[in-house]
């Protein structure tokens, strides 16, 4: 945020392996849009620092179209956008590998206003017929009809004198196609208090046991957070503080899997990840450090940088995890099957901790009656590990029941 404050401006790239590239040559006001789609509440985000955007992205006509779209969401947000394509069809990453930062920093002074590209790209594809000029306005005068009055006007004139039409034709159909919220509900200026986004979905998750889903707890929980004397354990500190215990094995593939399903949909996993206090189900120190930066990056209303995300983390499968997923292009869920990974995530992440409290109360009961202990010290313990294994069986069922539904 420090660099995006500095050059009052924010690059937007396609992939995180391009925001470290960019970092390493010292432009630290790259972000990526973690995967997806550049998306309203993203542009919410960044416009709380700054109005200018510039769009980097490749050469190629994905590249393109992912330019093009974005327009209409800039504008609605009152940001103006610039456009900067890498040459010869590279991304960011492989420019900087074989030209270095300075010829970065040289292409970034060739940055154009988004909307000219725009109309530049919809005038080529339009022939020279009255029909041809319609359809071409059809597709401008949205995007229009977004901007300010000054800027609707030299675009308006600029555009009229390109088609060789009347000037009050472009303005009627800007008229025209002027969106309800641009004439009654505008955006705030940029000193005014963002709106709140849409609240994410709640999670639904019908399939978990009932203390997963507000129902009545679990017997097991009365063990929530107790260590192996079932004596409430030591409250956690932030784990973004100090050096960072090593846990001696590599991530869980359920913990890996929380971290890719948290960049995917961040605001609905964490609303879930607070709700059911998942937190303290993860044993790996730097998944815990990694899911604490990811909700408070939720809390904050933005999107994590890589550099956020990766300072500090020694563990190399972690790295590797986060560093996979953010850069991939590639959406791994469709919305029908978020939710269902969703829950089977948390299903299992559940199981993997009920697990481990079990095995330590049998432990405890195994101390216990080699040491003679009598029946008052000797039955808490059974019905602790009874109760555990009750919970067991039904994080079991459920998961077999979200895996293999039945039909009527």
């Amino acid at each position: 945020r420090a660099a995006i404050h500095k050059e009052d401006h924010v690059l937007v790239v396609e992939g995180y392996f391009d925001v470290l590239a960019l970092a390493r040559v010292g432009i630290g006001c790259a972000v990526a849009p973690c995967g997806t789609a550049l998306t309203d509440r993203q542009l919410t985000a960044i416009r709380r620092h700054t109005r200018n955007i510039i769009l980097l992205f490749d050469a190629d006509t994905a590249g393109k179209r992912a330019a093009m779209r974005s327009l209409g969401l800039c504008l609605d947000q009152s940001l103006w956008p610039s456009y900067l394509s890498v040459p010869d069809g590279k991304d960011p990453d492989d420019f900087i590998r074989e030209h270095g930062g300075e010829a970065m920093r040289a292409l970034l002074d060739a940055q154009r206003p988004l909307m000219d590209f725009f109309v530049e790209t919809v005038l080529e594809r339009a022939g020279t017929s009255d029909f041809a000029t319609n359809e071409s306005l059809e597709q401008i005068a949205p995007m229009l009809a977004r901007m300010d009055p000054i800027q609707r006007s030299n675009y308006g004139r600029r555009i009229a004198g390109t088609l060789d039409v009347d000037p009050r034709v472009v303005k009627e159909r800007v008229r025209q196609a002027r969106p309800r919220k641009s004439r009654d509900n505008p955006p705030p200026s940029h000193s005014q208090a963002p709106r709140s986004p849409r609240s994410p979905r709640p999670p639904q998750h019908a399939d978990l046991p009932p203390h997963l889903d507000g129902g009545a707890p679990h017997p097991a929980d009365s063990v929530h957070g107790a260590d192996e004397r079932g004596a409430p354990g030591p409250p956690q500190a932030p784990y973004d503080q100090g050096a960072i215990q090593q846990p001696g094995r590599p991530p869980t593939n359920n913990e890996q899997q929380l971290l890719r399903l948290m960049v995917q949909d961040l605001p609905s996993v964490a609303q879930a990840v607070e709700q059911y206090k998942i937190l303290s189900w993860l044993d790996h120190p730097e998944v815990e450090l990694a899911v604490t930066r990811l909700l408070r990056a939720s809390k904050e209303d933005r999107v994590p940088t890589a550099m956020e995300l990766l300072s500090g983390l020694g563990d190399a499968s972690v790295r590797s995890v986060l560093e996979e997923v953010l850069s991939t292009d590639e959406i791994p869920y469709s919305d029908e099957d978020l939710l269902r990974a969703e829950r089977e995530c948390f299903i299992r992440l559940r199981y993997d901790w009920t697990e481990g409290l079990r095995k330590q109360a049998a432990r405890e009961l195994g101390v216990q009656e080699r040491n003679g202990s009598d029946s008052k010290v000797l039955l808490p313990l059974l019905q602790r590990c009874q109760s555990l294994d009750l919970e067991l069986q039904s994080l079991q069922d459920q998961l077999m029941k979200l895996l293999h539904p039945t039909t009527d």
